[in-house]
């Protein structure tokens, strides 16, 4: 057994000199021991293999087998078959060489000596793998090498990622964009920032180098995450919009969905809830369905994850990804971006992309922020105190009866038991000053071969409202390895922890704001001993039921993925993934035995879980190769699995032991319920792209998916799309203009699908409990219809992406059509067997808009730390119009072919008789004709929920250390509908009723006497003319048109002297406020505007305002 090296230099003459090195041969005495080793060295290497860090000592012996190729390319082939990394500078390096080495088992001194011989260069190990080849009389030293980077106009880059090229070292610039690393005097530096061109400087033993990045930030050069892939935006044919970082890092809101609004053209994020963490309503481009849903996909880090509402008290499990950890956010919104993901795509797709580890020294970053939840209720809104209401009800008994106050004061008020020296401010009692803290800590390193990033997070907020709040705690690790040049494997792993503490909603007793809006103020709180007053609200008593009624939502999550990617060849790669998305649910409430919905019961307590497992299965085959030098082709295969199953069990049980909560301490089971459901979706994909010159790009893609939730006829689909684009700015007709320094045209149209449904929709279904005469029995419950299938969504787009003046301006124009058909609707059938209703494919509707973004870099400071300010502004358009549908859908809405999804439906209010003080309502629709008769007035449609346009607008200031950056969100023509206002605005007709406290509106704004010109009717004591509950109207519906300023920060970095004996990186102090002002279009609105989607205010928590302090460290 040999170690055998043979060495061929071809640029010597025809004869070709060879040298053969041999070493000793093994005795066949020792080959038992040689197998024993053998054995004994593949455990250790084996373990070796598994430690995250590698032993930077491993591979020492090279086996080489190359015949006729230059030096550069040898060495190179070494690399791949050992540990060892050269550093050398290309010039030194004989390009006319060529060479042949055949070595086995050969050492590296044994190579080299062979490799280097006749040249006038040696080597020299730096380290156990890191080798510098040199001149032989250069001195290869280790020098300190300093410098600035910057950008094109001279401005310092703060953060810039600066790396040894093939050497475990690395550093980054401060704030003042100077950096100090110490590098052999032959190495070559990597410098990265984002936004910017990577670029390579060899060292030449130069100990200053300064360097000028060039921006890419907004270019089409820019690469952005898409479905399965990576593109540069000039390659991309579809509509995708990225999220900047500064909208979810480290910021106040619990979730990444909040940051989108205002910030992504086509997007409307709301909430409407002042409930930290909970689920907020995303729509992408639309409404895209009636009963489906209506809510985009969620990928995070390649894996689809569970996005439904999972609690049964609005916590959002999006909301455990912890922004601080987040890299992007990008929205895909039109076919040729979206439909890769099939069945699943319809209303878009948003693709989270989770930190990874950078190579280098590892860093770390520390960020705390401390503030307060406020509320946002304004003065002129503020409920009535005792003697206002006092005043109103007066009145009302005068115009009741005319010349009768004195028998209101010393009859009526007496025997209502008015205590008018009670005044009881219920904003003061049910809401506070929440608190609000988040803390952050994250470390990143690693060498080429292996990268980490690890990370966790506390968060914690208190809402305004007494009773609600939310907590957080994240941890985050993500592991690469770079087994060789073609072999790397991933490992991603997220864990967190939610809770959150919820009131009870809409016209609940036990809620607290319909509570603060209603209850009169003479109530009490306390009782003249201390105790609780429960003789009014059916003993919901809102203080008690805040302090002794609990409702608890729990998630426990984890996110997990192992992957791992093979280079068949240069141009073709085959990677895998395995993911679990798992989500351990408890819900839980308890209502005391004193009052409320636990008094009739001596106490009830219920606890229930719910466990979500989510498997993804997905591998992909990538090609991608250029032809000559104008054609070039990439495209990917992959097949995916996808399996969900939710197991849920709860238990209630009543008659509690005195001071207990929990059920172990009931004595009355009142039923326990389990189930078990699952569905499975399939799908096959390929992609591919063409681009002649990089100029001309052609994309399409085809995903056949099939799904258990639909019928056995119609499981599955095909869904596909086509993109063109033209990079215009590349043609030599361009070439000569200074305005357009990128133009770009792009469109596309496909189709994908929505079976956001039920999983068990299309089946015939039977419930248990139709029992009879004794014996246990079942009730058929639902038709089946193996003929149900997925909604069809057909996008159309059509772009234009610009750069101005060397992309001091850049921006998208788009304008949308989506058509979505087959919409899933229950459609009556005959009664006969007790079902009234089957599933169908029926109806379609169509959304359609434009949208612009633009971004302004307004002024560019020539100087360091001088005065910089940007711009960013996006708007959109949105219309929507049901095109086919078999019936009418009548409600608070009028859903008909020809209106929108949201177009409200009830009388129409025709004001105040100024004669009389009575309301009016117009009689129908034509508006020519007036009642006084609720009865009369006939249903029309009175606006729509959706607004007209919406968007935001965003500056960023700059100078010398100090930064402020504002976001202005604006959300401007559509209605909202506020269902509960017939209550409080009941213009008397519920007297002293204890929820009858009117508002104060009415207050400022009732008639009075003949002649006033109002559109509040006159006060009338237990009237039935108008005030009634059931009297909803346009009364009701406000003009929902506003402009919030919705985030300010003011920041400033600390200078690098204060900071360079701390061995700190930076510090950045800042103060934040989020809601801190919000204009209101119409007067009359007495709620924050914010509503979720459907338009309709319901009694949620209030929307707060948050003021904060942070500080950033990174060392």
């Amino acid at each position: 057994m040999y170690a055998c090296l043979e060495f061929i230099d071809l640029s010597q003459s025809k004869s070709m000199q060879k040298n053969r090195l041999n070493v000793l041969p093994l005795s066949p005495y020792t080959i038992g021991k040689a197998f024993l080793l053998m054995k004994l060295s593949f455990f250790i290497v084996l373990l070796s293999c598994m430690q995250v860090w590698g032993n930077a000592n491993g591979q020492r012996l090279i086996t080489v087998n190359l015949n006729d190729v230059q030096l550069t390319k040898l060495l190179k082939e070494i690399e791949k078959q050992s540990d060892f990394r050269f550093v050398y500078r290309n010039d030194m390096i004989p390009t006319n060489r060529k060479v042949s080495l055949h070595a086995t088992n050969a050492s590296l001194d044994q190579v080299m000596a062979a490799v280097l011989s006749k040249t006038d260069l040696t080597y020299r190990l730096l380290s156990s793998n890191l080798v510098a080849i040199a001149p032989e009389n250069a001195n290869i030293a280790e020098i300190t090498v300093k410098g600035k980077v910057t950008n094109e106009l001279g401005q310092p880059l703060p953060g810039v990622s600066i790396r040894i090229v093939n050497i475990n070292r690395g550093s980054s610039t401060d704030a003042n964009g100077e950096y100090e690393i110490k590098a052999p005097s032959t190495a070559v530096l990597e410098f990265t920032h984002i936004g910017f061109i990577q670029q390579r400087v060899p060292v030449e033993n130069r100990k200053v180098l300064n360097i000028t990045l060039k921006d890419d930030a907004k270019g089409l050069s820019e690469v952005v995450v898409v479905a399965y892939n990576t593109q540069t935006k000039a390659s991309f044919t579809g509509s995708a919009s990225t999220l900047k970082p500064q909208a979810f890092d480290k910021a106040p809101r619990a979730s990444f969905q909040e940051g989108l609004q205002g910030n992504i053209a086509g997007v409307q994020s709301v909430n409407g809830s002042g409930q930290p963490g909970s689920v907020p309503n995303i729509r992408i481009r639309g409404v895209g369905s009636i009963t489906a849903g209506s809510t985009p996909l969620y990928v995070i880090d390649g894996v689809p994850v569970v996005s439904s509402s999972i609690t049964d008290y609005n916590v959002n499990n999006l909301a455990g990804i912890n922004g601080a950890d987040i890299e992007s956010v990008t929205v895909l919104k039109d076919a040729s971006a979206a439909s890769l993901y099939g069945s699943r795509a319809a209303n878009g797709v948003i693709l989270i992309t989770t930190k990874k580890g950078k190579s280098g020294k590892t860093s770390f970053s520390i960020s705390a922020q401390q503030g307060v939840n406020l509320l946002t209720i304004p003065k002129k809104d503020r409920p009535l105190n005792t003697s206002e209401m006092v005043e109103l009800l007066r009145e009302g008994f005068t115009n009741r009866y005319p010349g009768k106050v004195d028998s209101f004061n010393n009859v009526v008020l007496k025997n209502a038991g008015i205590d008018t020296t009670v005044n009881t401010d219920w904003i003061d009692a049910l809401t506070r000053s929440g608190n609000f803290s988040q803390v952050n800590l994250s470390a990143s390193g690693g060498n080429d071969k292996t990268r980490f990033y690890a990370s966790g997070g506390i968060y914690n907020s208190k809402a305004a409202l007494k009773g609600v709040g939310y907590n957080r705690a994240t941890a985050k690790v993500n592991v690469t390895n770079t087994a060789n040049d073609r072999l790397s494997f991933d490992l991603n792993l997220g864990l967190n922890y939610q809770k959150g503490n919820a009131v009870g909603d809409a016209g609940g007793f036990a809620n607290p704001v319909r509570s603060l809006y209603r209850l009169q103020p003479w109530l009490r709180i306390y009782n003249p001993d201390g105790s609780y007053d429960f003789s009014y609200n059916s003993t919901f008593n809102p203080v008690a039921v805040n302090e002794a009624t609990t409702r608890e939502a729990a998630i426990y999550g984890l996110l997990g993925s192992v992957g791992a990617k093979y280079k068949i060849m240069d141009w073709l790669s085959f990677e895998t993934k395995l993911s679990l998305d798992l989500n351990y649910v408890q819900n839980s409430y308890f209502y005391p035995p004193e009052f409320g919905d636990g008094r009739t019961v001596n106490g009830r307590g219920s606890f229930g879980t719910s466990l979500w497992n989510n498997w993804v299965s997905t591998n992909i085959l990538r090609f991608n190769r250029k032809f000559g030098v104008d054609h070039g082709v990439s495209a990917f295969l992959g097949y995916e699995a996808q399996r969900t199953r939710n197991n849920t069990s709860t238990t209630v049980a009543s008659n509690f032991l005195p001071g207990k909560t929990t059920l172990a301490n009931a004595s009355k089971p009142e039923g326990t319920e389990t189930t078990q459901t699952e569905n499975a979706l399939t799908g096959a994909f390929v992609n591919a792209s063409y681009n002649f010159r990089e100029k001309y790009y052609l994309s399409g893609s085809v995903r056949r998916d099939g799904s258990s939730r639909f019928g056995a006829d119609r499981r599955f689909g095909t869904f596909w799309s086509l993109g063109l684009a033209w990079n215009v700015h590349m043609e030599p007709f361009m070439q000569s203009q200074q305005t357009f320094s990128e133009l770009k045209l792009r469109t596309s149209y496909g189709t994908n699908g929505n079976q956001d449904i039920g999983n068990f929709a299309s089946r015939g279904l039977y419930n248990s409990g139709s029992d009879y005469d004794g014996r246990p029995g079942y009730a058929l419950s639902q038709f089946p219809n193996r003929y149900l299938t997925w909604e069809q969504n057909k996008p159309f787009n059509v772009g234009l992406d610009f750069g101005l003046w060397k992309n001091r301006i850049t921006g998208t124009i788009e304008y949308y059509e989506r058509v979505t058909s087959s919409l899933l609707l229950d459609v009556p059938v005959s009664s006969v067997n007790g079902v009234t209703t089957v599933a169908r494919n029926a109806g379609s509707m169509k959304n359609s808009g434009w949208e612009i973004t633009l971004s302004s870099r307004n002024i560019i400071s020539d100087n360091d730390g001088g005065f910089n300010w940007n711009t960013d502004f996006n708007i959109s358009t949105q219309k929507n119009r049901i095109t086919q549908l078999d019936n009418d859908m009548t409600g608070t809405f009028l859903r008909t072919v020809g209106n929108d999804f949201y177009q409200y439906f009830m009388q129409g209010f025709a004001g105040v008789d100024p004669q009389t003080g009575e309301a009016l309502w117009y009689k129908d629709g034509s508006k020519s004709g007036t009642t006084k008769n609720y009865g009369e007035a006939q249903r029309f449609t009175q606006g729509s929920a959706l607004p007209k346009f919406f968007g935001g607008l965003t500056n960023s200031f700059g100078y010398k250390g100090f930064s402020l950056s504002f976001q202005v969100f604006f959300n401007w023509g559509n209605k909202v509908f506020d269902s509960w206002a017939s209550f409080t605005e009941s213009d008397g007709s519920s007297g002293f009723n204890a929820t009858g406290k009117m508002s104060r509106y009415l207050y400022n704004n009732r008639w009075q006497k003949p002649g006033d010109i109002t559109d509040v009717p006159r006060v009338f004591y237990l009237g039935r003319q108008t005030g009634l509950s059931n009297q909803n109207s346009s009364r009701f519906i406000y003009d929902g048109s506003y402009i919030r300023l919705r985030d300010v920060t003011f920041a400033y970095q600390l200078p690098k002297s204060w900071l360079q004996s701390a061995k700190i990186k930076d510090v950045k102090l800042y103060v934040r406020a989020n809601n801190l002002f919000t204009y209101v279009k119409d007067k009359h609105l007495t709620m924050d505007p914010e509503v979720p989607v459907t338009g309709v205010f319901d009694q949620r928590p209030p929307v707060f305002k948050t003021l904060l302090a942070g500080i950033d460290i990174n060392f």
